[in-house]
């Protein structure tokens, strides 16, 4: 089997956002993100639009859940509220390296790898 892919009969398939996270193809997973991350960044218009550091959320966005309303439209405040932690974490300078953009979250992107 190639190891950047599942196999669908596989017994540890991943069905949430958390198996994903935590399970054992959680460096796949993030493998994913960096690729499509790396196509965004080699698309984008100029360096502030780059994708720097992202959080994944162990559970989506749904309407049960408050971030999304019945028309599917994100709630930037309930988001805001819910996920204050996460957000400032994104921002935090503690740990900062030389790099303006290093240290600062849970998940640091690869820039032209």
């Amino acid at each position: 089997m190639d190891e950047h892919k599942i196999a669908v009969d596989e017994k540890d398939m991943p069905v949430t956002t958390r198996d994903f996270i935590d399970g054992p193809h959680s460096a796949i997973f993030e493998k994913g993100i960096q690729n499509r991350i790396d196509v965004v960044n080699s698309q984008a218009a100029f360096r502030a639009a780059e994708i720097r550091r992202f959080h994944v959320l162990p559970q989506e966005f749904s309407i049960a859940t408050g971030e999304l309303g019945p028309t599917l439209k994100l709630k930037r405040h309930v988001v805001g509220e819910k996920y204050n932690h996460e957000i400032d974490q994104m921002y935090q300078p503690s740990g900062l390296k030389e790099s303006l953009y290093e240290g600062r979250i849970s998940r640091e992107v690869v820039i032209g790898a």
